[in-house]
């Protein structure tokens, strides 16, 4: 599942080539979609909340994709061969110039005429972490609230914070001292505020660097990351092997020293 500054890379991309450009194509294998007569109408923006990807036109429409593990979208020139197969498009927004293609998306849906600030979904999801404005007080909130789950598991919680995915939720917490297989309930005010902190920090980070290279480390190393991907290795802090567990209904992968992160 692609994490919160992946989002936002792939929104900006999208809203360089599609902004203010008029449809002249829109292809999809989703009915309701295919038969919306988006063809003719503006792009208004494109824009990332958390994990999904929210397109605006001028009508007050918008499309919504969450892309999950598998989905991507990908900007093509006219008559540039796809990357991944034809089958797999969920839609193609031509603009005459460039084609938008959302590949493999699980959630693909067109959002009613000024009806996305009301939507159930959207409107569920927790304060996203990268945007200028942020509701840091929600955010703490949202996750304290998550008591009876393991911090790994909270963090995840989109409902909570929009954005973390596995690779984030692992740094976090290790940069932040925290054991993952804890219960929230075992976080002070003070941690929980921590740990959203460190995680915007790193999501902000990666999303406005120049470089395409996500690092949490000083980047100086043979790997970007302190824990991540690096079950059997060497803790770069202490020395003790790292471990991974998985955790949740989902069984996502967690990676953590348990000498470091010895303790909520």
């Amino acid at each position: 599942m692609p994490e919160g500054d992946t989002l936002h890379r792939t929104a900006h991309t999208l809203n360089r080539v599609l902004a203010k450009q008029r449809l002249v194509r829109v292809q999809s294998s989703v009915p309701a979609i295919a038969h919306a007569e988006l063809a003719g109408h503006l792009v208004e923006e494109v824009t990332a909340l958390g994990k999904n990807l929210l397109i605006r036109f001028d009508d007050g429409r918008v499309l919504h994709t969450h892309l999950k593990m598998r989905g991507s979208w990908h900007v093509y020139r006219p008559g540039e061969r796809f990357q991944r197969p034809e089958h797999q498009a969920r839609v193609v927004l031509d603009v005459g110039d460039a084609l938008a293609v959302c590949f493999a998306a699980p959630t693909v849906r067109l959002l009613a005429a000024h009806s996305a600030n009301s939507d159930e979904y959207l409107n569920g999801l927790g304060p996203d972490l990268i945007p200028d404005e942020f509701d840091e007080h929600k955010a703490v909130t949202g996750l304290l609230a998550l008591g009876q789950l393991s911090i790994g598991e909270a963090v995840m919680t989109q409902t909570a914070l929009s954005g973390i995915g596995n690779i984030y939720k692992s740094e976090t917490l290790f940069l932040c001292q925290i054991n993952p297989l804890s219960l929230v309930t075992a976080l002070s005010v003070d941690q929980a505020q921590g740990i959203v902190r460190k995680a915007r920090a790193l999501l902000r980070l990666n999303t406005h660097t120049m470089s395409n290279r996500r690092t949490t480390t000083t980047g100086k190393s043979d790997s970007p990351y302190w824990v991540y991907k690096r079950s059997g290795k060497a803790c770069r802090v202490c020395g003790h092997v790292l471990r991974m567990q998985r955790q949740g209904a989902l069984h996502r992968s967690t990676y953590f020293c348990p000498t470091c992160q010895s303790s909520p």
